[in-house]
């Protein structure tokens, strides 16, 4: 296997539309050496500048045209890699392009991904054998490091004042620092089809560097299930599986990951139905240390066992922050909320019996882009309340919000 990571400093978004400008900010404080560390506000104002005229009239935020420009215009510190769109690709070929921007240039890309609602940085890959041009087809893709730059700097607090080695990734709602994402799990929920307007429809978009992309999508490795999916598979099941992929991936070998993976064992693997989807369950376990600080998650297939992904502290001083919520939290929480917004809802509406859902859901949303942070389903008479696992409370989940 042969792996390239990187060294990528990680920061969340400021806003629920900045996703784009964080994506640069953080591609640009690399390529600087560390030393120029730009706002994401003027970031944001020179993509929203730059977007194009079909762009314009689209709801985009940060549009690919604007995005690109921007990059070039700040990027006063590497006259080698001029940035540039690439759309006219099949998901494995701008995959592979991804890879010849990381392994040539040593220069993270930036995808365009769900669908076109969301940017996130590339910045490392897995492959069966090193690269050896930019239109090597004879390579496999195991999987992909990204940062994402979601969640955004959650209410009350103000956005961070972004520096090298402030709070953001030092938890999962001030964003995860290191993810990293198998294959398979990239082509089906991660590089799709854009859906955003009509200029881009139906393309798969990357910002990479100027060479031209290969033509071939390249050798493609078939996911073997672990099992036959005709049934849910148990708690322990997951946790041994969790162990395996670890383990065949090489995390703990990879320097990002190996004091942090030091000793820890799966805890209590949660379940999560996935609402848009039929018949789709994944598992979240937790990989702990001595102490019980998670300072991994790894999502398992509920039904076949595969691997999907999995998120890694930023430090063995910075866990997850994973925690599950037990009954009598989620009825305070409730209670509170109640409390709270009763100038806000109907408090009629939510009176009544009340029902937690045996297995917890998430869809992507406006309310959580990442499956790291599923909800809790209650139901109170006829209406349903969503408790996101760091305890806030929605009404309802927006799907197919956009925010690129």
């Amino acid at each position: 296997m042969y792996s390239k990571n990187l060294p990528l400093g990680y920061h969340t978004q400021d806003t629920q539309k900045y996703c784009g400008a964080a994506c640069a900010q953080m591609i640009l404080h690399q390529m600087s050496g560390g030393n120029n560390l730009l706002k994401q506000r003027s970031l944001f104002k020179h993509i929203k500048d730059n977007n194009s005229p079909a762009e314009k009239t689209e709801p985009w935020k940060s549009g690919p045209t604007g995005l690109t420009k921007a990059m070039n215009h700040y990027n006063t510190f590497n006259n080698n890699c001029i940035f540039k769109i690439f759309d006219k690709l099949t998901e494995h070929t701008i995959s592979r392009k991804i890879i010849w921007t990381i392994y040539h240039y040593n220069v993270a890309a930036i995808a365009l991904v769900k669908g076109g609602s969301h940017w996130v940085v590339v910045k490392g890959f897995q492959t069966n054998r090193e690269v050896q041009s930019a239109d090597d087809e004879s390579y496999a893709i195991l999987g992909f490091f990204i940062n994402d730059p979601l969640p955004k700097t959650p209410d009350p607090h103000p956005p961070p004042a972004h520096s090298t080695g402030d709070r953001c990734g030092d938890s999962l709602v001030f964003g995860i620092d290191n993810q990293h994402i198998s294959y398979n799990t990239w082509i089906r929920d991660y590089m799709t089809p854009n859906a955003i307007g009509d200029f881009w429809k139906d393309k798969f978009i990357a910002i990479c560097d100027n060479e031209p992309a290969p033509l071939e999508n390249g050798k493609v490795i078939i996911v073997k299930n672990g099992y036959d999916g005709e049934k849910m598979i148990d708690k322990e099941a997951a946790m041994k599986c969790a162990m395996n992929y670890l383990k065949d991936f090489e995390m703990s070998d990879n320097y990002n990951f190996k004091e942090i993976l030091n000793s820890v064992l799966p805890g209590n693997p949660v379940m999560v139905q996935r609402l848009d989807r039929k018949d789709e369950y994944y598992y979240l376990v937790p990989m702990k240390t001595s102490k019980k600080h998670v300072n991994c998650l790894v999502s398992i297939d509920g039904r076949f066992g595969t691997y999907r992904e999995s998120s890694f502290a930023k430090g063995i001083n910075n866990p997850l922050g994973f925690r599950t919520l037990n009954q009598k939290e989620i009825y305070k929480l409730i209670e509170d909320w109640k409390h709270k917004e009763n100038k806000i809802v109907n408090s009629e509406n939510y009176n009544g019996p009340l029902k937690i859902n045996p297995t917890m859901v998430w869809m992507p949303c406006k309310e959580s882009y990442t499956s790291y942070l599923p909800f809790y389903l209650v139901s109170i008479g006829k209406s349903k309340l969503f408790i996101r696992i760091d305890g806030e409370i929605f009404t309802e989940l927006t799907k197919n919000a956009p925010m690129a």
